[in-house]
């Protein structure tokens, strides 16, 4: 049976709630960043940033690698941090044994295409506070026009059971016959990112 839930609800289901919350923390954090004009100035606010210095203290080896990277390279993963990605992107097992400095600078090198590209609006930090405002702003919409949407039902594959075993093998037996097709983009109109030559939202 399909459940009717409401976009206040649906959105805390997908972990927005928090995130909206931090939007003052964001803005306040790129005046910050905006006031200073050297990496090493930046990546020093990100340093005293309570979020950083809790996260490396619980992830010792990437607090010992991070030195080793360029003032750049530790501002871009940094951010990863602040925007509350670390647990995701740095989730390393005990064991780990890989190249972790190559594997960051790697990393380091396309987030700092990505700062590069979006510098007007404050880089990474300012892409995702433009984000989060988009997403305010939409559910402000939804709550003035009393939405609700059908949740989907769906099989939780997060317990082991004989059934879950089963939908899992029967999916991995058929990956050679599935497509995924996933619309992407959207939001450079929205923030009118252009290409300056081309004219066309990037």
């Amino acid at each position: 049976m399909t459940n009717i839930i409401s976009i206040d609800d649906a959105i805390c289901k997908r972990g927005y709630e928090p995130q909206r919350a931090n939007m003052d923390y964001y803005h306040n954090l790129i005046n910050k960043l905006e006031k200073v004009f050297s990496t090493k100035e930046k990546l020093l606010i990100l340093l005293n940033e309570k979020i950083v210095i809790d996260y490396l203290d619980e992830s010792q080896l990437l607090k010992l690698i991070l030195p080793k990277l360029s003032l750049d390279e530790q501002y871009a993963i940094l951010c990863l941090i602040i925007l509350g990605q670390g647990d995701y992107v740095f989730n390393l097992p005990p064991d780990f044994k890989g190249d972790l400095l190559t594997l960051l600078k790697d990393l380091a090198k396309d987030l700092l295409s990505i700062e590069r590209f979006y510098s007007p609006i404050g880089g990474i930090i300012g892409y995702h506070l433009s984000f989060l405002k988009l997403l305010n702003e939409k559910e402000h919409i939804f709550k003035q026009k009393n939405l609700t949407f059908n949740e989907p039902s769906y099989f939780d594959i997060q317990k082991n059971t004989q059934e879950v075993e089963k939908f899992i093998n029967a999916g991995l037996e058929n990956l050679p016959q599935t497509a995924l097709i996933s619309p992407m983009g959207g939001s450079a109109d929205r923030l009118k990112l252009y290409d300056v030559k081309s004219k066309m939202s990037s």
